[in-house]
């Protein structure tokens, strides 16, 4: 039997925009978004860069590990929308993924 405590400190909820094919313009379509289950973490700042393109995080995102989120989605905190910037997959000591991890930045 296998017992997920990090699950216990997911208990904020969030509207989730999975990002799709791009559309007409040429811009990313969105799915009309799904209530999901996170811990939210303000930062004070966190920056990524890639080839001088400099993002800056505002806040960690932490979701269930069934959930399924990548770079690019969208997720609505209150009435702040946000854009996934990085998502990294946090591990036990056998293992199995527990959390996964997401930089977003207010979009």
């Amino acid at each position: 039997m296998t017992i997920n405590l990090a699950k216990a400190y997911l208990d904020d909820d969030v509207t989730l925009y999975v990002k799709g094919a791009a559309g007409v313009d040429g811009e990313p379509t969105y799915s009309d978004g799904s209530a999901v289950v996170c811990r939210v973490a303000p930062l004070s700042e966190f920056t990524r860069s890639m080839l001088a393109n400099t993002s800056k995080a505002t806040a960690k995102v932490f979701f269930d590990p069934a959930t399924t989120v990548s770079e690019g989605d969208r997720l609505t905190v209150g009435s702040t929308n946000y854009t996934i910037l990085s998502v990294d997959q946090k591990k036990d000591l056998n293992g199995r993924v527990v959390l996964q991890e997401a930089a977003v930045a207010i979009k």
